[in-house]
């Protein structure tokens, strides 16, 4: 009943204006807007605001990341789908250690319905994720809770096989989290990825 209530409550949030929310983006929402700042469409479906910069570099962590250089060049802010190579960055979240158990988190500032996830590899590099789970807590979850598949089992979704196609994987079930995990499970070379999320 209370995930019930919170996703009611997480529709009254992100269904309004350009909307972004309920299957309703057709058009390019303003960047940064009070919408969220969807890049939309994609798939019938907009992008959550990592591409675009809508979600800030202090919402993006990781259980670690690759610092050869001491200077966060590999750190998890530059893992937003897209991202290019600089001189400053590589453009990519890569983690410290090619072990199952790293990932990397997004922190939302309110309750949203988030129905899905588009992957990328290292760009310019042969380094991406080849399978991940994603785990999440909603607004009344003290625990995280892992995404499911149809069946009600734990999802495995498959992920990249080059550096930069898109890779999307929409939910069985949409969800509604105010913290979002993506757990690496099998990788190609290195634990490197860019994302995004998708939300109605």
């Amino acid at each position: 009943m209370i995930k019930v209530i919170g996703l009611l409550f997480a529709l009254a949030i992100v269904c309004h204006g350009c909307g972004c929310g309920c299957g309703c983006c057709t058009q390019i929402c303003p960047t940064g807007g009070s919408n969220g700042g969807c890049e939309g469409p994609s798939g019938g479906s907009c992008l959550l605001g990592l591409k675009n910069g809508y979600i800030p570099d202090r919402a993006i962590t990781s259980s670690s990341y690759w610092d050869s250089d001491n200077r966060e060049s590999y750190h998890p802010k530059h893992g937003r789908l897209d991202a290019s190579s600089t001189s400053n960055h590589f453009g990519v979240w890569a983690s410290g250690k090619n072990v199952v158990g790293e990932w990397i988190q997004v922190s939302l500032e309110k309750a949203t319905i988030i129905t899905g996830v588009v992957t990328q590899g290292r760009p310019g590099s042969d380094q991406w994720v080849t399978e991940y789970k994603i785990s999440y807590k909603g607004p009344y979850d003290e625990i995280w809770v892992p995404v499911i598949n149809s069946s009600g089992l734990v999802a495995v979704f498959p992920g990249n096989t080059d550096a930069a196609t898109h890779v999307t994987n929409k939910f069985s079930f949409p969800i509604v989290a105010i913290k979002l995990r993506l757990f690496p499970t099998k990788l190609h070379r290195h634990m490197s990825l860019r994302h995004d999320y998708l939300t109605c």
